[in-house]
């Protein structure tokens, strides 16, 4: 009982420590206001439009320090009374090193500075609500509690006809606006510049927000609903935009083109959520939500059994997002179906267009159209593989009239992704599935077995199948 009340007074002594530690960073803000060490002045920036252009150079006014550096100033404070009684108090309530806590205090100086600079370029006047956020995300950051983040995320690739559609209680897609279509940055760009977009309407906004100990987290969930919305539907979806933001001392506001999914100039593949889609968007993400951690990397997760649906999703998303010729993402396609349901070199052709015709025959193909378009697409597979680069026409021939090779790619696309999406519900290891797989065949019990252990699969899958 002793312990608890010693520990509510030393965390009401760190509260008030650290809003008087605020206070002064107010106060030296504008001190150096009035003493011009800090100053207005016009900066070049470039604005650019998601899509590419225009692109306008404009001037802002912004506050820049003169005469004394960021951090120089942040020392100064550091220095202070004030800010020695905050680092004696933090010593006492937390079993971290001093060393540790000082870099901390010297972090929450900085973030208060850039708040109150934000504020005053905006035209306002220092809100001491500010600090007091501040103030409490410091001390939940310090205990290890949760925060709230939120981003903004703009993506390629999928179109809403709805102004709005909620995913969940923590994200929320919408259309752009036309603020969202503006990015700047100071001139000359810091960051690499995305290439230029072919339609601005195929863009859509993401909202997230939510609580957690680090903002991995949320860049994680952002990864996880653009693989959902490559699964819902084929479509070119890659975060080409994110803008992560918290009031933790630690977290700075970033805006960041992730590299990995820089937007294409010609998106393959595109798709529009109708509203009646939309019913069926969130029960897909009710149903298929707390199995997309698997795809991300298995390394992170106890499911080792399953490996191989990484793998086939990995050549999944080649297939549909990297630039490529047509039959190197047809390549990629029939090697995520190989991932799935091969295991050794014999037979390759053969095996896998039997065993893709009897579990997507399950979904309701055709199972002999399935087996045929399987093995001329591993056809193409192999002479790429092999190093035959096949023209346009080539690809036609080998298909031998059953579509074109757009078409095609889309069907063995289509072919993969609900694979992927019956045995990432079904969580059934590979070794087993093989094993059932080809017993079916020869085995009713087997096959009943089979039915049995997807059915529950195969009914969702018939509501994002095409």
């Amino acid at each position: 009982m002793i312990m608890m009340e010693e520990k509510v007074n030393d965390d009401e002594r760190l509260f008030v420590a650290l809003q008087k530690l605020a206070s002064l960073v107010k106060q030296a803000v504008e001190e150096a206001i009035a003493d011009k060490k800090i100053v207005y002045e016009e900066r070049l920036f470039q604005r650019k439009k998601v899509t590419g252009w225009p692109v306008e150079l404009v001037y802002k006014p912004v506050l820049i320090f003169k005469g004394i550096k960021f951090w120089e100033f942040v020392e100064q404070i550091i220095n202070r009374e004030e800010s020695r009684q905050a680092l004696d108090i933090l010593i006492t309530a937390c079993s971290k090193q001093e060393g540790y806590l000082r870099g901390y205090l010297m972090i929450f100086i900085s973030k208060l500075i850039k708040e109150y600079l934000n504020q005053l370029e905006e035209g306002q006047k220092i809100d001491d609500s500010i600090a007091q956020q501040v103030v409490i995300c410091s001390l939940k950051e310090l205990e290890g509690e949760p925060l709230a983040y939120s981003a903004k995320v703009i993506l390629q690739g999928v179109r809403l006809i709805s102004e709005k559609i909620n995913i969940s209680s923590e994200a929320v897609l919408r259309q752009p606006r036309e603020e969202d279509s503006w990015l700047e940055s100071p001139f000359p760009p810091l960051l690499p510049e995305p290439p230029t977009l072919a339609e601005p309407t195929e863009l859509t906004v993401m909202e997230l927000e939510m609580k957690t100990t680090h903002e991995r987290e949320l860049q994680e969930k952002i990864e996880q609903i653009s693989k959902f919305l490559r699964l819902f539907k084929i479509g070119c979806v890659k975060v080409i935009f994110a803008f992560i933001h918290s009031k933790a001392p630690s977290m700075i506001p970033i805006g960041t083109f992730p590299l990995n999914t820089l937007p294409s100039p010609t998106p393959y593949y595109t798709y529009t959520i109708t509203q009646e889609d939309e019913e069926k968007l969130n029960n897909f993400w009710q149903e298929i939500e707390g199995q997309i951690p698997i795809l991300l990397n298995s390394a992170q997760t106890e499911e080792h059994n399953f490996n191989y649906l990484v793998v086939a999703n990995t050549f999944y998303e080649d297939a549909l997002l990297r630039e490529g010729r047509i039959e190197e993402r047809i390549a990629r396609a029939v090697m995520g179906l190989e991932a799935l349901l091969l295991e050794d070199e014999q037979e390759l052709a053969y095996r896998l267009s039997l065993r893709a015709a009897k579990l997507l025959g399950l979904l309701g193909f055709e199972a002999t159209d399935v087996q045929n378009r399987i093995k001329v697409a591993y056809n193409i597979r192999s002479k790429y593989v092999h190093g035959t680069l096949l023209s346009h026409d080539e690809v036609q021939s080998r298909l031998r009239n059953i579509s074109s090779p757009e078409d095609f790619l889309y069907s063995t696309l289509n072919y993969l992704r609900l694979l992927i999406i019956t045995l990432l519900l079904s969580k059934i290891p590979k070794k087993c599935l093989l094993s059932l797989l080809d017993n079916s065949f020869i085995d009713p019990n087997k096959d009943k077995e089979l039915k049995e252990k997807l059915s529950k699969a195969i009914e969702i899958v018939q509501e994002v199948k095409e």
